[in-house]
């Protein structure tokens, strides 16, 4: 079924549960980036970055070219489903640049100010901000913070030049003297699985585009989670009724129809307030009466059908009644309880109210105009 934009909400945090997921639809997740604080020369940390996605149980792999990262309040941004260019598209915003080095690239091995040698390597220039980075080996800065420890920041003067910083000495342990063994160094670093890595913040954004990702989240409530900062917007939507009730049993007298469950009496109830939703929509505000949440262990009492019907009442005799709706009940105590043909009037009835509801939305009046500059 089409479903109308009619209501949206937005949660955010390091981890999102959505309670009522099965009346809400994910339209879109935003995930933003985050990478650990870098190590230390004898314990490197990884900037590994987001690249996934953690839906309960389920990892979906974010189809980027490249992890998302953070550099202080720089961070990368992907949101799954939002319009670009005219047309709905994953998009990522890449505030954050990311390096790692191997041993092939063109670096040198020199002298850096009167007491210190460096690892350089000019990156291309939209990489900016001396200290705007994270380093997997040690701690940003012209200098080590931590003795025998190494740095790195971008050079004064060159400001997209990548230089890693530290005493002679520190070099020298490490087995560093010239251009050859820095390469060499770095290799290494890369074979034992701890590589040289930098993340950046950049001068300019980069934007990526791909197909947009659709999250499944039909099964209900739901919990969302990236590893960092994660916003999940959703749209409030219709469950698709039941009308096929049933009270059959087979040859041997074993009752085989359909039994009535929590859940169902949920979907009733939580398609009657998306119904309700739908026609302030269209018509405006009135009242309706309050239904109960109900668990396996509630009694089942009269006036909680009552109110299922009493609601779907309110709702036609407040728009516009469906010509094939039948008439509603009421429900009293000490009176037979709802039957299968009950049941498949009142999820019929909801059926044929958004159905209704649809075709009303569709023939909303729309104004087309062009907007033109002009001098003032």
């Amino acid at each position: 079924m089409k479903q109308p934009p009619i209501k949206t909400k937005e949660l955010s945090g390091s981890t999102v549960q959505i309670a009522d997921g099965q009346n809400w639809e994910v339209a879109s997740i935003t995930a933003y980036g985050e990478n650990a604080q870098g190590g230390t020369t004898e314990a490197p940390v990884a900037l590994t970055g987001i690249s996934s996605v953690t839906v309960n149980d389920d990892v979906t792999e974010l189809p980027i070219p490249r992890p998302l990262r953070r550099v202080g309040d720089v961070r990368d941004v992907c949101v799954t489903r939002q319009e670009y260019e005219g047309t709905e598209k994953l998009v990522v915003t890449y505030n954050v640049g990311f390096v790692e080095l191997d041993g092939t690239e063109d670096v040198v091995f020199d002298t850096y100010g009167n007491t210190q040698k460096r690892i350089r390597f000019d990156l291309d220039r939209n990489a900016i901000a001396r200290y705007a980075l994270k380093f997997s080996h040690g701690n940003p800065g012209d200098t080590p913070t931590v003795t025998g420890g190494i740095s790195a920041s971008f050079n004064r003067d060159v400001l997209n030049r990548l230089q890693i910083i530290c005493s002679p000495d520190t070099w020298t342990a490490l087995g560093v003297t010239d251009t050859a063994t820095a390469k060499t160094w770095l290799a290494a670093q890369k074979a034992a699985g701890t590589p040289v890595q930098v993340a950046y913040q950049l001068a300019a954004p980069e934007t990526y585009a791909t197909d947009p990702l659709d999250i499944d989240n039909a099964a209900g409530p739901l919990t969302v989670m990236t590893g960092g900062e994660v916003e999940v917007t959703l749209t409030h939507r219709m469950l698709t009724p039941y009308t096929a009730w049933t009270i059959q049993y087979d040859s041997e007298g074993e009752y085989t129809g359909d039994f009535f469950n929590v859940e169902d009496y949920d979907r009733i109830k939580q398609n009657i307030e998306y119904l309700r939703e739908y026609a302030y929509f269209l018509y405006g505000g009135f009242t309706l009466r309050g239904m109960v949440a109900v668990t396996v262990e509630s009694y089942g009492y009269a006036s909680t059908i009552d109110a299922l019907d009493a609601n779907l009442e309110a709702i036609a005799a407040n728009t516009f009644r469906p010509p094939d709706m039948l008439p509603v009940k009421q429900w009293r105590g000490n009176q037979p309880p709802p039957g299968a043909d009950d049941w498949n009037r009142i999820e019929n009835t909801c059926l044929l109210l958004f159905e209704q509801f649809e075709r009303q939305s569709a023939c909303l009046p729309k104004l087309a105009f062009e907007l033109k500059g002009s001098a003032f």
